[in-house]
């Protein structure tokens, strides 16, 4: 009977999710500032969820309140949570701008148990709304040890126990203006437990400049997002929304909004790639991504894109870094997605198909006529798409 219910209660925030795939924003509205203001100002960048830590039920409450009179949902996470588990979900479990519970960020193996607890003390008082939580990626080895996990793979594996409806990890591409070598290795493992549960994962893309993380472009914010969602993504978390204060490590500058609640101009760049991702989800949302390979480049621990799916009678990409290609299933649709793995160069794909057709995406080339053989120049990190049936 236990089990039955846990079940019922996946199913049930599984379904509530698939209204389609959100949009949050970590480092949301300050917490000590909250107002519908704020919330309605990060709304009109494109965000669905705040989430932001809380030092007491009192913040909690008033935070919802305004995020509510804006139209945004809270992911609520902080010491009133961590110290309060249960009292807190009992508290806050009917308002209507709750999303979810934060158990934690990037826990270790060791994590594992107060983790564990922490979910069930939420679950015991509100099985109806989501428990979250973010584990790290895959840098090397050397990460591994302060995990202390064997292998990435384990890690992955030891965390999928909790039963929660999503696999959330943070992987940040970009350094110094080159692509970090175990990007698309932790794509690919996470998308291998993804499959193997049957829990969708979310990713994340890097809106806050700080160390060798520089300021984002557009066509930064695609390469990150597009390739997300080529893998299978289904929820897009940018880090961060508002900027972080700065310490000894992290040079936080210039996210979207300021420590003093100013707009930057990466508000502006983040609200333009957020309203074109509104216009792709629908190619995306509920997606299972059956086959990803890679074209040119093959990055550490992925594939060579090779053999034509149905429909498909050739494809070839002229570039520097070449292309993600992926194929995906929505229910009885199948999609190709190609993404251009360079934010600075503009990628040539040729094309063939079985009968003729005109690309999805990007809207100019969706203008297009019909033809069966298609010769395109795909932008920095920008996304094409094809109906394969």
């Amino acid at each position: 009977m236990k089990h039955a219910i846990l079940l019922f209660t996946l199913w049930a925030v599984s379904a509530a999710l698939r209204a389609g795939i959100p949009i949050l924003g970590f480092w949301g509205v300050d917490p000590e500032n909250a107002t519908k203001a704020r919330y309605a100002e990060m709304r009109r960048a494109g965000f669905d969820i705040s989430m932001d830590g809380y030092k007491s039920l009192e913040q909690i409450v008033r935070a919802l309140d305004c995020a509510q009179a804006a139209g945004m949902k809270l992911l609520v996470a902080g010491d009133q949570l961590v110290l309060h588990p249960r009292e807190t979900a009992e508290a806050i479990r009917n308002h209507p701008a709750l999303f979810g519970y934060v158990l934690g960020d990037e826990p270790r193996m060791e994590d594992f148990e107060a983790y564990k607890k922490r979910f069930d003390a939420i679950r015991t008082a509100d099985p109806a709304h989501l428990c979250y939580q973010n584990l790290f990626p895959y840098y090397g080895d050397e990460l591994l040890e302060t995990i202390g996990a064997a292998s990435y793979e384990e890690y992955l594996r030891k965390f999928s126990e909790i039963p929660l409806p999503q696999i959330s990890f943070d992987f940040y591409p970009i350094w110094d203006y080159d692509i970090r070598p175990t990007w698309y290795y932790t794509l690919e493992t996470v998308r291998r437990e993804s499959l193997r549960t049957g829990v969708p994962f979310w990713a994340f893309v890097l809106s806050t400049p700080h160390v060798g993380y520089p300021q984002p472009t557009l066509e930064m914010l695609r390469l990150q997002i597009y390739s997300n969602l080529a893998y299978g993504a289904q929820a897009i978390q940018y880090f961060t929304f508002r900027t972080p204060p700065q310490d000894d490590t992290y040079d936080y500058h210039n996210g979207p909004i300021t420590l003093e609640g100013k707009k930057t101009e990466t508000y502006n760049i983040v609200r333009d790639m957020n309203r074109e991702l509104r216009e792709v989800i629908p190619f995306f949302d509920g997606c299972t991504a059956e086959r990803v390979g890679h074209l040119l480049e093959t990055p550490l621990g992925t594939e060579r894109f090779n053999g034509a799916p149905r429909g498909l009678r050739r494809l070839k990409v002229v570039g520097t870094r070449g292309a993600v290609v992926s194929v995906l299933r929505q229910g009885e649709k199948r999609y190709l997605a190609v993404v251009n793995k360079d934010f600075e160069t503009d990628l040539r794909v040729d094309i063939a198909f079985s009968s003729p057709r005109r690309p999805l995406w990007p809207k100019e080339f969706a203008k297009t006529p019909a033809a069966a053989a298609h010769s395109l120049s795909l932008s920095g990190g920008n996304l094409l798409i094809f109906d394969l049936d």
